[in-house]
Order: C-alpha cells, then structure tokens, then sequence
C-alpha cells in the first residue's frame, strides 16, 4: 500500500512538472521578411523609348538592316546604328521590364517582358511603340541570380520589406535552445539559370519560345504584330536554348539537343536527340553539320570542353562525326567554309570546316588578346562579345581579321 501511495506521488510530481513546462513562454523579437509584389498594370504599362544610354549589362544581340538590337538584362533594349561600322551610333533605349531575350522580323521586335511576350515596332526605332502582347505565357525566371515568378499577388521580382515583430512563443521550460530570429516567409523553388538563353526562334509565319523549362509554346504571327498563342508542347527535360532551321527544331537540353520535325509549324513533332548534353550545350547548324560545343563550369555540368561535330542528315539517327578537344568554348558562328568559335577568356578562334575530320588542322586565326562570349554575323563583318566592349571586325580574310571598331561596355556596380 505504501508502495502504491509512493508510486502516486511520483506521477503527481512529474504532471506538475510537466504541466509547468507546456505552460513556459517566451516573448522574443523576430526579423520577419516580406516578399514585395508589383501589380501587374506596374510591369505591363513600362514599355517607353528613352534616350540612348550606355550599355552594362549585355545579353542578347539581334541585327537587323543597319541596326543592332542588344539587349540590358532585365531593363530593355540599346538601339544602335551601325550603317557606319566604324562609327557606331546609339539611337536610343528602349525600356522593356523584365527583358532577356529578343529577336526581329517585319519590323516586329519581338520581346520576353517578365511573365508576357511583347510586339514592338520599330521602323523608326527612335519611336518604337508596343503594338501587341501576350500575357501571362512565362510564370518564373531568374536574372543574375535573382529570381523573379508569377503569383495572384502580382510579380515578386526578389524584392523583400523586412520589419521586426514581437511574438510569444511556447517553450520548455528547461530548454535553453535559441529560437531563430530570422524568418523568410517567402522561398523560391525556382533553379538559377544562365544569364541569357536563346528562348525564341522563327519558322514560316510563327514564333516559337522556351515558356518555362520543360515546355515550349507555339505562337502564330499571321498578323506580325498580334502573336497569338496556338499550342504548347511539354519536352521530357529541362530546355535552354532553341534554334529552328530547314524545317526543324533545335532544342538544347540537359539530356542533350532534342530534334523536332516542324514540317507542320503548328504541330512540331520529336524525331531524335544528339547523344549527351548539358545546360550551356550551344548549336549551330549548316546543311547536313551541326556544330556542338560544350564546356565544364559549376552550372553547365559537361564533362568536357570539346566542339562535336554531328551529321544530322538522317535526322532520325544523328551521328557524332568527330569531336574536337577545345578550351573554354562557348558561341559558334559558321560562314561557311568559316567557322567562328568564342573561348571565352582564351579569346577568338577561327577554323576552316570544309573537312570536318580535320578542322583542327585548319585553324586560320587566333585571337588571344580579347575575352569573347558570343559572335553574330554582319554580313562582310562580325560583332563579337567581349568582356568590356563588342568587337567589330572585317572578316574578308579569316585568317587575319581587322578591327574596325569597339562598342564600349561599362560595368554597373553592384
């Protein structure tokens, strides 16, 4: 009995105890992050054509006539003349928020602008105007690593209000564990991506764009300047970069670059896939060759700097010709029998491709005294990207390019 009465006491003891802990607060002062969204009407109504301003932040390039198109990450469109290419001429800025790509047909510019795609005019591109738009065809991005994505909110751009609040916490009593003081009430699940991909290309009268990363949509431009969405088609992996040609898509991936019949423009349908490939994979494409490079970095993930040479002539079944061991290699541009690779911080390498298994052989130029990123054609000349200036260079001998002049690149601070 006495056993028993002790046994009690002890139960009753411990409820007490524990009663005392589940009762224990704690007041404590938490540094509570706000995510900060724009109204849509913000974002969509901030289409303008500004004076022209220096460039920073470069990303795409687009050239039309005697005009080149490069893009501002995030902030729009620089408008430049370059009729002389010895005299460059900025034109003016065209403010478009939330843009990272871009690309031109019948005088239609066409724009990514956060979550919509953009129609502008620019036959006077001192007075380009917006004449049509697509809205919500992007829910989610991401610029030098801010992220950005879609909501009933609004936009959140990455921005955040922070405030501190006081809150009462239940605590045990006899643990001395600090409660965090920091609270994010906002994540993203959104991954970091490059800092520009190639989301759009043409074929016959329609756009086609990378809309999130596993789709791609379809948009008609029977009427240029009204794109209308027709179709949306989900791929099997994640998609960086689109190219169309000759009937056929293009699609970079991070299983490797995906083939797509676009005999119907509609309604592309999947032939096939270059073996391999990695996020940075980019391809460029001439007659029955596709050249492939990719690189090694943190976020490309490939196992090996190289430029793939692949014959693409049943498209059902592509075959790697040959594979060349390269340094650093990034855009390609082929003028053929020309081929022009970007090595990034190894400079400008220039090849002669007629004989695909031996374009090693035939390395016409090098230029190792400039950083170079991207190159497009101008015709008789070429614009190469470089770290601090765009590099215009007269290609009437390959083998030893001329400069004729340097569009400069001021770095924003951070």
């Amino acid at each position: 009995m006495k056993k028993l009465l002790l046994f009690l006491t002890i139960l009753v003891l411990f409820g007490s105890l524990s009663s005392c802990r589940d009762k224990c607060k704690e007041t404590r002062l938490v540094l509570r992050q706000i995510p900060i969204y724009h109204p849509f009407s913000e974002i969509r109504g901030g289409v303008d054509v500004a004076p022209a301003r220096e460039i920073q932040d470069p990303g795409k390039v687009f050239v039309q006539g005697n005009y080149l198109f490069i893009n501002e990450i995030k902030q729009g469109v620089h408008v430049i003349d370059n009729s002389d290419p010895a005299n460059p001429r900025f034109i003016s800025f065209i403010k478009i928020p939330g843009n990272g790509d871009i690309v031109v047909r019948d005088n239609i510019l066409y724009a990514d602008s956060y979550t919509d795609i953009v129609a502008i005019d620019i036959r006077d591109p001192a007075h380009a105007m917006e004449v049509g738009r697509v809205h919500d065809v992007f829910y989610s991005g991401s610029f030098n690593s801010v992220q950005w994505s879609a909501g009933q909110e609004g936009l959140f751009i990455g921005e955040y209000n922070e405030k501190y609040e006081t809150e009462t916490f239940e605590v045990d009593c006899e643990d001395n564990t600090p409660v965090p003081v920091r609270d994010m009430v906002y994540t993203s699940t959104v991954s970091e991506g490059m800092k520009s991909v190639t989301r759009f290309a043409f074929e016959d009268k329609f756009l086609y764009s990378i809309v999130n990363w596993g789709s791609f949509g379809v948009f008609d431009l029977g009427i240029p300047a009204k794109p209308v969405s027709k179709n949306r088609i989900n791929t099997e992996s994640t998609l960086f970069s689109i190219v169309a040609y000759r009937n056929k898509l293009f699609l970079g991936s991070q299983s490797g670059t995906v083939l797509y019949d676009n005999t119907d423009p509609a309604m592309p349908k999947k032939i096939s896939n270059f073996p391999q490939g990695a996020p940075c994979d980019q391809v460029t494409i001439q007659d029955d060759i596709a050249y492939v490079t990719t690189r090694t970095s943190s976020f490309c993930g490939s196992i090996a700097n190289k430029l793939d040479v692949i014959d693409i002539s049943d498209s059902k079944v592509p075959k790697r010709v040959k594979s060349y061991r390269m340094e650093n290699p990034r855009a390609t541009l082929v003028d053929f029998p020309t081929l022009y690779l970007c090595e990034g911080e190894s400079g400008l390498k220039v090849f002669d491709v007629r004989d695909p298994m031996e374009i090693d052989k035939h390395l016409l130029s090098v230029k190792k005294d400039i950083v170079a990123y991207g190159v497009v054609s101008l015709g008789k000349t070429i614009l190469v990207t470089g770290k601090d200036c765009f590099y215009q260079f007269d290609t009437t001998n390959p083998a030893a390019l001329r400069e004729i002049s340097k569009i400069p690149i001021k770095k924003a601070t951070r």
